[in-house]
Protein backbone atom coordinates (compact mmCIF):
# COMPACT_ATOMS: atom_id res chain seq x y z
CA UNK A 1 0.00 0.00 0.00
CA UNK A 2 1.35 3.65 -1.09
CA UNK A 3 0.54 6.48 0.78
CA UNK A 4 1.56 9.75 -0.35
CA UNK A 5 0.90 13.59 -0.17
CA UNK A 6 -0.72 15.35 -2.82
CA UNK A 7 -1.48 19.31 -2.64
CA UNK A 8 -4.94 20.57 -3.63
CA UNK A 9 -7.22 23.56 -2.50
CA UNK A 10 -10.03 21.58 -0.57
CA UNK A 11 -12.62 24.26 -0.79
CA UNK A 12 -12.82 26.49 -4.10
CA UNK A 13 -14.33 30.22 -3.75
CA UNK A 14 -17.81 28.90 -5.28
CA UNK A 15 -17.72 26.43 -2.04
CA UNK A 16 -17.18 28.67 0.34
CA UNK A 17 -20.15 31.32 -0.52
CA UNK A 18 -22.52 28.00 -0.94
CA UNK A 19 -21.56 26.89 2.61
CA UNK A 20 -21.16 30.37 4.26
CA UNK A 21 -24.21 31.55 2.41
CA UNK A 22 -22.49 34.87 1.66
CA UNK A 23 -23.42 37.08 -1.32
CA UNK A 24 -20.79 36.92 -4.17
CA UNK A 25 -19.41 40.80 -3.56
CA UNK A 26 -19.54 42.49 -0.55
CA UNK A 27 -19.62 46.07 0.05
CA UNK A 28 -17.04 47.70 2.34
CA UNK A 29 -17.76 49.50 5.10
CA UNK A 30 -16.31 53.02 5.71
CA UNK A 31 -14.39 54.30 8.57
CA UNK A 32 -12.40 57.97 8.94
CA UNK A 33 -10.37 58.87 11.34
CA UNK A 34 -10.45 59.41 14.67
CA UNK A 35 -8.82 62.61 15.57
CA UNK A 36 -10.19 62.95 19.30
CA UNK A 37 -6.80 61.67 20.48
CA UNK A 38 -4.45 64.62 19.24
CA UNK A 39 -2.78 66.34 21.53
CA UNK A 40 -4.12 70.60 21.60
CA UNK A 41 -0.34 72.30 20.87
CA UNK A 42 -0.93 74.59 18.05
CA UNK A 43 2.47 73.24 16.13
CA UNK A 44 1.08 72.01 12.80
CA UNK A 45 1.15 68.61 14.00
CA UNK A 46 -2.05 66.23 14.52
CA UNK A 47 -2.37 62.65 14.65
CA UNK A 48 -5.34 60.12 14.66
CA UNK A 49 -6.35 56.61 13.98
CA UNK A 50 -7.47 55.19 10.46
CA UNK A 51 -8.73 51.94 11.92
CA UNK A 52 -5.49 50.26 12.62
CA UNK A 53 -3.70 53.07 10.59
CA UNK A 54 -2.05 55.63 12.71
CA UNK A 55 -2.76 59.05 10.38
CA UNK A 56 -0.01 62.08 10.52
CA UNK A 57 -1.07 65.87 9.39
CA UNK A 58 2.38 67.98 8.72
CA UNK A 59 1.37 71.54 8.25
CA UNK A 60 3.84 73.84 10.02
CA UNK A 61 3.59 76.55 7.17
CA UNK A 62 -0.14 77.08 8.41
CA UNK A 63 -1.18 76.34 11.61
CA UNK A 64 -3.18 73.57 12.96
CA UNK A 65 -5.07 74.74 15.52
CA UNK A 66 -8.99 74.71 16.29
CA UNK A 67 -11.00 76.33 19.26
CA UNK A 68 -10.54 73.17 22.10
CA UNK A 69 -7.76 71.54 20.18
CA UNK A 70 -6.91 70.12 17.17
CA UNK A 71 -9.99 68.50 15.90
CA UNK A 72 -13.69 69.61 16.33
CA UNK A 73 -17.61 67.60 15.93
CA UNK A 74 -18.68 67.72 12.77
CA UNK A 75 -21.52 65.59 11.17
CA UNK A 76 -20.00 64.42 7.48
CA UNK A 77 -23.31 62.17 7.20
CA UNK A 78 -25.61 65.90 7.14
CA UNK A 79 -23.48 68.38 5.75
CA UNK A 80 -24.57 69.07 2.36
CA UNK A 81 -21.16 69.04 1.15
CA UNK A 82 -20.52 64.99 1.92
CA UNK A 83 -23.70 63.52 2.32
CA UNK A 84 -24.02 62.06 -0.95
CA UNK A 85 -20.77 60.18 -0.53
CA UNK A 86 -21.69 56.61 -1.00
CA UNK A 87 -21.09 55.00 2.34
CA UNK A 88 -20.87 58.02 4.45
CA UNK A 89 -23.70 56.83 7.06
CA UNK A 90 -21.70 53.89 7.89
CA UNK A 91 -21.47 53.63 11.64
CA UNK A 92 -17.75 53.72 11.33
CA UNK A 93 -17.63 57.39 9.71
CA UNK A 94 -16.73 60.04 13.13
CA UNK A 95 -18.08 62.79 13.25
CA UNK A 96 -14.68 64.48 13.53
CA UNK A 97 -12.87 66.97 11.91
CA UNK A 98 -9.10 68.16 11.94
CA UNK A 99 -8.22 71.90 11.16
CA UNK A 100 -6.33 73.59 8.69
CA UNK A 101 -6.12 77.69 9.95
CA UNK A 102 -4.64 79.83 6.98
CA UNK A 103 -2.01 82.37 8.25
CA UNK A 104 -2.31 85.79 6.92
CA UNK A 105 -1.04 86.97 3.66
CA UNK A 106 -0.17 84.02 1.78
CA UNK A 107 -0.91 80.19 1.15
CA UNK A 108 -1.59 77.69 3.78
CA UNK A 109 1.35 75.87 2.75
CA UNK A 110 2.17 72.32 1.64
CA UNK A 111 0.24 69.48 4.17
CA UNK A 112 2.04 66.16 4.34
CA UNK A 113 -1.14 63.20 5.16
CA UNK A 114 1.14 60.10 6.18
CA UNK A 115 -0.29 56.89 6.71
CA UNK A 116 1.46 54.03 8.76
CA UNK A 117 0.65 51.71 6.32
CA UNK A 118 -0.74 52.20 2.99
CA UNK A 119 -4.01 52.76 1.79
CA UNK A 120 -6.36 52.29 -0.81
CA UNK A 121 -8.52 54.67 -2.39
CA UNK A 122 -8.95 57.13 0.60
CA UNK A 123 -11.44 59.99 0.38
CA UNK A 124 -11.05 63.26 1.40
CA UNK A 125 -13.77 65.46 3.03
CA UNK A 126 -13.31 69.25 3.31
CA UNK A 127 -15.92 72.26 4.73
CA UNK A 128 -16.14 75.31 5.97
CA UNK A 129 -14.91 77.33 2.69
CA UNK A 130 -15.21 80.99 2.73
CA UNK A 131 -15.98 82.76 -0.12
CA UNK A 132 -12.12 83.19 -1.80
CA UNK A 133 -10.85 81.88 -4.79
CA UNK A 134 -9.31 78.40 -3.31
CA UNK A 135 -7.05 76.26 -5.52
CA UNK A 136 -6.60 72.78 -3.69
CA UNK A 137 -3.39 71.19 -5.62
CA UNK A 138 -2.68 67.53 -4.82
CA UNK A 139 1.05 66.32 -5.51
CA UNK A 140 1.06 63.24 -7.60
CA UNK A 141 -2.17 62.15 -7.05
CA UNK A 142 -5.11 60.84 -9.50
CA UNK A 143 -8.70 62.87 -8.52
CA UNK A 144 -11.50 60.33 -9.40
CA UNK A 145 -14.12 62.32 -11.62
CA UNK A 146 -16.59 63.24 -10.91
CA UNK A 147 -15.95 64.56 -7.80
CA UNK A 148 -17.79 62.58 -5.11
CA UNK A 149 -20.08 65.14 -3.67
CA UNK A 150 -19.70 69.28 -3.20
CA UNK A 151 -21.84 72.16 -1.98
CA UNK A 152 -20.71 75.33 -3.36
CA UNK A 153 -22.44 78.15 -5.69
CA UNK A 154 -21.58 76.83 -9.00
CA UNK A 155 -21.16 73.12 -9.06
CA UNK A 156 -19.50 73.38 -12.31
CA UNK A 157 -15.89 74.55 -11.07
CA UNK A 158 -12.80 73.96 -12.94
CA UNK A 159 -10.96 71.48 -12.18
CA UNK A 160 -7.65 69.13 -13.46
CA UNK A 161 -6.41 65.78 -12.92
CA UNK A 162 -4.81 66.67 -9.62
CA UNK A 163 -6.21 69.69 -8.58
CA UNK A 164 -9.45 71.51 -7.22
CA UNK A 165 -10.32 75.33 -8.20
CA UNK A 166 -13.49 77.04 -6.67
CA UNK A 167 -14.28 80.13 -7.99
CA UNK A 168 -14.74 82.92 -5.46
CA UNK A 169 -18.04 83.96 -3.87
CA UNK A 170 -18.90 79.68 -4.30
CA UNK A 171 -18.26 78.95 -0.55
CA UNK A 172 -20.02 80.50 2.40
CA UNK A 173 -17.71 79.33 5.39
CA UNK A 174 -20.27 76.83 7.12
CA UNK A 175 -19.80 73.15 7.66
CA UNK A 176 -22.32 72.69 5.02
CA UNK A 177 -20.02 74.57 2.21
CA UNK A 178 -17.08 72.41 0.89
CA UNK A 179 -16.67 69.16 -1.59
CA UNK A 180 -15.90 65.58 -1.30
CA UNK A 181 -13.27 63.18 -3.66
CA UNK A 182 -11.42 60.06 -3.77
CA UNK A 183 -7.93 59.87 -4.67
CA UNK A 184 -7.44 56.63 -6.98
CA UNK A 185 -4.49 54.33 -6.14
CA UNK A 186 -2.43 53.03 -3.16
CA UNK A 187 -0.97 55.99 -0.97
CA UNK A 188 1.64 55.70 2.26
CA UNK A 189 1.22 59.63 2.06
CA UNK A 190 -0.70 62.32 0.59
CA UNK A 191 0.54 66.10 0.03
CA UNK A 192 -1.62 69.17 -1.46
CA UNK A 193 -1.49 72.78 -0.92
CA UNK A 194 -4.39 75.25 -0.56
CA UNK A 195 -3.75 78.65 -2.57
CA UNK A 196 -6.57 81.62 -2.01
CA UNK A 197 -6.85 84.12 -3.92
CA UNK A 198 -3.32 83.50 -5.55
CA UNK A 199 -1.84 83.86 -2.36
CA UNK A 200 -2.74 87.61 -2.37
CA UNK A 201 -5.71 87.63 0.11
CA UNK A 202 -5.42 89.41 3.25
CA UNK A 203 -8.29 87.80 5.50
CA UNK A 204 -7.54 84.27 7.39
CA UNK A 205 -9.19 80.77 6.74
CA UNK A 206 -9.63 77.77 8.55
CA UNK A 207 -10.73 74.72 7.01
CA UNK A 208 -11.95 71.12 8.30
CA UNK A 209 -11.36 67.67 6.74
CA UNK A 210 -10.84 63.98 6.91
CA UNK A 211 -9.89 61.08 5.76
CA UNK A 212 -12.26 57.95 4.48
CA UNK A 213 -10.81 54.52 3.50
CA UNK A 214 -12.49 51.25 2.74
CA UNK A 215 -12.48 47.94 5.02
CA UNK A 216 -13.52 44.48 4.51
CA UNK A 217 -16.60 43.23 5.48
CA UNK A 218 -16.38 40.39 7.61
CA UNK A 219 -17.91 38.29 4.65
CA UNK A 220 -14.92 38.98 3.03
CA UNK A 221 -12.37 38.40 5.82
CA UNK A 222 -14.43 34.58 6.21
CA UNK A 223 -13.70 34.26 2.19
CA UNK A 224 -9.89 34.91 2.75
CA UNK A 225 -9.81 32.76 5.95
CA UNK A 226 -11.44 30.13 4.24
CA UNK A 227 -8.79 29.99 1.09
CA UNK A 228 -6.22 29.59 3.59
CA UNK A 229 -7.46 27.02 5.40
CA UNK A 230 -8.90 25.38 2.54
CA UNK A 231 -5.51 24.89 0.80
CA UNK A 232 -3.96 22.03 2.49
CA UNK A 233 -2.72 18.03 1.71
CA UNK A 234 -5.26 15.48 1.46
CA UNK A 235 -3.57 12.06 2.27
CA UNK A 236 -4.92 9.44 -0.62
CA UNK A 237 -3.97 5.97 0.25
Amino acid sequence: MITKSVPVFALTVATIFICLGLPSMAPADLISVDWDNSDSTADGLINGNLGSVNVSVNNQTGLLSPTGGQFFTTNWATNLSSNNVPGIADPGVLSEAATIDWNLGGPVGATSVTFSEAVTDPIFLFNFLDSSAHEFIFYSNTIERPVLDWNLTNPNFPFGNNTIQINASEGNNTADSGFSIKLLGNYSDVSFDILIDGGSAADASSYGFTVLTAVPEPSSLLLLAGLVCGTGFIRRR
